[in-house]
């Protein structure tokens, strides 16, 4: 019955997923042509 009471709502894991993947930054152009090639 504990899993009855857990709240499951998809907007907090789109926003935990969106905190998340802020942590790290966009790729340039450049780079993504630079590390294509590596």
């Amino acid at each position: 019955m504990a899993l009855a009471m857990l709240k499951f709502a998809p907007e907090d894991n789109l926003s935990r997923y969106l905190q998340d993947i802020r942590k790290y930054p966009m790729l340039t152009a450049e780079d993504e042509l630079k590390f294509s090639k590596a």
